[in-house]
């Protein structure tokens, strides 16, 4: 990687990095890199911008201090890993013709490197200096009692809430139940054309009704001993 000498004391680099690490994070997530990950993908991205750099003659478009900004660091590592998939696409292709790298250079390279110098900020930067400095992007105080309530009203891992308890009551029976009811000949069914249109139970005949979603007693119907 091409040395370049830089502004003395700078304490604003961005290294942002996650408490623990996630096993399932791919190898160009900044956030998730150990020691000799982070090492080895600095070392490639280092070449990789070098070569960018040279082969494209982006200049000022790319600043020498690029690895300073962190906007340009975790945009030129997603430029990289596109062009990575277009240019390096295994043995099994390798002699396929394929449009994998006219659409690298119109659909990335280019409208990335336009968007890297709109949200980058390169205007403090010059041959030999970088103006560039990091502002701490605070979160709302309230962010974990937030996060407190959202939590206290979900179900616990594992579980699905439970289903709303149909209601039983003297004159109100679930389906389930009054099958049940049928099937111990704790009631008996009233059946007509092959099909049970009414129940005899409790000394009541129950019908079934579609509002209520369950037996009822028939209207007018009373109990008999």
């Amino acid at each position: 990687m091409t040395a370049e000498s830089h502004t003395p004391a700078d304490t604003t680099l961005d290294r942002p990095r996650r408490t623990t690490g996630r096993d399932d994070a791919c190898r160009y997530s900044w956030a998730d890199l150990d020691i000799d990950a982070a090492e080895q993908l600095w070392r490639d991205l280092g070449d990789w911008v070098d070569w960018l750099r040279h082969r494209y003659q982006l200049g000022s478009r790319v600043p020498a201090c690029w690895y300073r900004h962190g906007t340009a660091v975790e945009t030129l590592t997603a430029l990289m890993a596109a062009h990575h998939a277009a240019y390096l696409p295994g043995p099994d292709r390798h002699d396929t013709a394929r449009e994998d790298l006219i659409a690298w250079h119109q659909q990335w390279l280019w409208p990335t490197v336009d968007q890297l110098t709109r949200v980058s900020d390169f205007s403090g930067c010059g041959p030999g200096r970088c103006g560039y400095r990091t502002q701490p992007q605070l979160t709302h105080p309230g962010f974990d009692d937030f996060v407190h309530t959202d939590l206290t009203e979900r179900p616990a891992p594992g579980l699905t809430p439970a289903a709303p308890v149909e209601p039983i009551g003297p004159d109100l029976v679930g389906d389930e139940d009054m099958a049940e009811l049928i099937a111990t000949h704790s009631a008996q069914s009233i059946q007509a054309a092959g099909r049970t249109i009414a129940v005899r139970y409790d000394g009541r005949v129950w019908v079934y009704s579609r509002i209520a979603g369950a037996w009822i007693p028939e209207r007018g119907g009373r109990r008999r001993p």
